[in-house]
Parts: structure tokens; C-alpha cells; sequence
């Protein structure tokens, strides 16, 4: 019992010596991280990058299958093309309706 209770102490004394070091280990995080965190903020506006928000997590979770077959299109149209894409030539176009604006809507 008094071999419990000795662990028990020495566990709550770890404890608060953890508590107390955590500011101290937060702040040398802050510093460590703190130049990448402005990095990132001087990327995002430069000219021409893009506002696209990509999880690569999330993306590294997604199956092949998943990846190429995206859930909002649909594939039992006869187009093996996304609906903004059309086949040519065995591969996959943006519409020419869409790259032109309506004005020249057939490819040739």
C-alpha cells in the first residue's frame, strides 16, 4: 500500500511539473513556428498563386478510385470525360463552348 501510494505521489508531482513547463514549451513552439506561419502568409498573396484550399491529408486518405472518379460527375452518361470536358482525339477537352464563350461551340 504505501509503495501505491508513493507512485501515486511521484505520478501528481510529474504531473505538475509538466503544467509548469507548459508556457515555457508553448512560447519555444510559437518561435519555432512563428517564421513559417509569416512564410506562408507572404505565399498566399504574392500574385498569381491560388486561393484553392487543398487538405493533403484529406487527400492523401482518398483512394485511387476515389481520386479518379470524382462523386459529382456522372459517369453513366456515355462521357468518360467530366461534364465540363468532352472526348477528342481519346482524350479529355475542356468544351469549346466554355474556352470561347458559346462563340465557337464545336470542336474541329
Amino acid at each position: 500500500l504505501a509503495t501505491a501510494a508513493s507512485t501515486l505521489e511521484s505520478g501528481a508531482k510529474m504531473i505538475k511539473g509538466v503544467e509548469a513547463a507548459a508556457p515555457a514549451v508553448e512560447s519555444q513552439a510559437n518561435s519555432v513556428f512563428q517564421p513559417l506561419t509569416d512564410l506562408k502568409t507572404q505565399l498566399k498573396t504574392k500574385p498569381g498563386v491560388s486561393a484553392l484550399k487543398v487538405n493533403l491529408t484529406e487527400m492523401s486518405n482518398l483512394t485511387k478510385s476515389e481520386l479518379l472518379h470524382p462523386v459529382d460527375q456522372d459517369r453513366n452518361d456515355g462521357n468518360v470525360c467530366p461534364e465540363d470536358e468532352e472526348l477528342h482525339a481519346n482524350l479529355c477537352y475542356k468544351k469549346c463552348s466554355a474556352l470561347t464563350a458559346g462563340k465557337y461551340p464545336i470542336r474541329t
